[in-house]
């Protein structure tokens, strides 16, 4: 987990700014050129990336960190309002995606979190499990963004997306649910039940790296969740 954090707290590097005009003087849709100019920057910072290696996810995911942290905020609220007004498109929107979560929970923002997961939920933040990140933040009821994701979601992917994060942290309640809805609904009041007397599962087994949970006090299934309830 402190490796993660490292990445989604790294230093600022301020992105030298761009000139918004081609080499004829004529103007250029500012929106556009500050898209593919981030794309250059991510893509030459990621040339020579072992596409195997199990840390390139993280690097990418610190480099794209790095270059919206730098940004002029005026820019950075332009390429998030891409994100939270249309699908992803693909790798590097995902990956920018996932450092606009980082971002926001660093920053403690957490209303542009909510509606960058209603329309673009990343399912993992580099390798690490989406639910996991939001419930080690430091903002409180992180977990919540995603019951948010589900019931309010601008398209079905960002929904079921959601859904998946939910149903690896909560368990024991998807075996019980007769659909979706009621799912996501008991894992809501569930939360607000026992809030206040649950601890993080940091032996959760989704994320990579982690041993099968030690047996314990609590069950087989309580140990697969995110959560445990306090003894």
């Amino acid at each position: 987990m402190n490796t993660l954090f490292a990445f989604l707290t790294a230093a600022i590097w301020i992105v030298p700014n761009a000139a918004w005009a081609d080499a004829s003087g004529t103007n250029v849709n500012v929106g556009e050129t500050s898209a593919m100019n981030l794309r250059k920057e991510f893509e030459s910072l990621a040339t020579g990336m072992d596409a195997q290696s199990k840390s390139t996810p993280g690097q990418k995911l610190a480099n794209m960190q790095r270059l919206i942290d730098g940004m002029e905020e005026v820019t950075r609220r332009r390429e998030f309002t891409r994100l939270k007004d249309q699908p992803m498109k693909g790798p590097f929107e995902d990956v920018l995606a996932q450092a606009f979560v980082g971002h926001f929970l660093k920053f403690g923002d957490m209303e542009s979190l909510k509606d960058l997961l209603s329309m673009n939920c990343p399912e993992y933040i580099a390798a690490i499990p989406s639910e996991f990140v939001l419930a080690t933040s430091k903002q409180p009821d992180g977990i919540t963004l995603l019951f948010r994701a589900y019931s309010t979601g601008a398209t079905n992917l960002a929904s079921q997306v959601a859904l998946r994060c939910l149903h690896r942290a909560f368990p024991a309640i998807g075996r019980s649910s007769n659909s979706d809805r009621a799912f996501v609904a008991e894992c809501e009041s569930w939360w607000a039940r026992n809030r206040v007397r649950i601890t993080v599962n940091y032996e959760y087994p989704h994320v990579p790296g982690r041993a099968a949970p030690a047996p314990g006090s609590h069950s087989e299934t309580e140990r697969m969740g995110l959560f445990l309830l306090k003894q």
